[in-house]
């Protein structure tokens, strides 16, 4: 028209027959693969930053698990049936394992393009319950055997007052678990004995005026406090403590082996017997062990249940802080 060329722009755009725009040439849109429902190829999930109530499950979680664990361990449901506090351990088992069956179908959620759920932080809850678990079972076993057992094992049994070393026998307080003596009781260390292997295991007759020189079933005993041999040195519990006319049983069963082989050497030794020797440990107030023993138990129990929320604290912020940066 006039002389003049009408020039006409190419459209960056054409209309495709499905009615969908088509991708200009060259652009970035061009060379992206195209997604046909799932994950597209080569994405790589994001990594979710935990908030900080998921922080803080990681921490209690496995803490409450590792503390369970170790106040059953060596509780009295321990002591008086065996089989409640398996079954308790059992049920922490399960709860962590829990954890992990939640982590797994996170993670195969995510693997189909389902990101509500961030399977990592699960897995680490299971993994440290399980860790929790296996150290609360040595903490409650190494404190039960150490304090609690000693404690329950005297409670018990039987208290006696006012028994006669030198006259009464053992098998008249054979469920004796505390014994108060006649006030003129005393240690005949001139027969004490001393019994090595690696330990050494002493023992000396409880005995008293009354004693005919010939029979002994209570003794004194305790371990490495005495030389071997005949004549050791014996210096165990309150030896040289004129008030103590009390004794605690001694009711471990390895311990109690070596000191009836110390007893036995001392009859051959000093040519004497012992119709059912009873071992203690000699001392003016046995309530007094009694309640060392049960505020010790108590003691370990804390500083156990102290250490762990540590521990946890820690390794959860390190774990936390190395995930987050990778």
């Amino acid at each position: 028209m006039n002389g003049q060329v009408k020039v006409t722009r190419p459209k960056e755009y054409s209309q495709s027959p499905l009615g969908q725009d088509s991708v200009k040439f060259g652009g970035p849109e061009y060379f992206a693969v195209p997604s046909y429902g799932g994950v597209e190829p080569h994405t790589k999930f994001a990594v979710v930053r935990p908030g900080a109530g998921t922080v803080l499950a990681c921490v209690v979680i496995p803490w409450l698990m590792f503390s369970g664990v170790c106040y059953v361990n060596e509780s009295s449901s321990r002591y008086y049936d065996g089989m409640v506090y398996a079954a308790v351990d059992g049920c922490f088992v399960m709860v962590a394992l829990g954890f992990g069956v939640i982590a797994f179908q996170a993670m195969r959620k995510r693997q189909r393009g389902d990101l509500s759920q961030d399977p990592t932080w699960l897995t680490y809850i299971c993994v440290m319950s399980l860790v929790g678990i296996a150290g609360g079972c040595i903490c409650g076993q190494m404190n039960y055997v150490s304090y609690w057992r000693p404690y329950f094992d005297n409670k018990s049994l039987g208290t006696y007052r006012n028994v006669d070393a030198g006259a009464d026998t053992g098998t008249m307080v054979m469920d004796a678990g505390t014994i108060h003596f006649t006030s003129d009781t005393y240690l005949d260390l001139t027969k004490a004995m001393g019994f090595t292997d690696s330990d050494t295991y002493c023992v000396a007759p409880i005995t008293s005026p009354s004693n005919d020189g010939k029979r002994y079933d209570f003794w004194a005993v305790g371990l490495n406090c005495c030389t071997s041999g005949s004549n050791p040195n014996f210096e165990c519990g309150e030896y040289n403590n004129p008030a103590a006319h009390s004794a605690l049983r001694v009711l471990d069963d390895e311990e109690r082996e070596f000191f009836r082989l110390a007893e036995q050497q001392a009859e051959v030794t000093y040519n004497i017997g012992a119709l059912q020797p009873l071992f203690f440990t000699f001392m003016e107030y046995p309530q007094d062990e009694l309640l060392r023993y049960y505020s010790d138990g108590v003691k370990y129990l804390i500083l156990s249940v102290s250490g762990a929320l540590a521990f946890m604290i820690v390794i959860t912020a390190a774990f936390f802080v190395t995930w987050v940066r990778f």
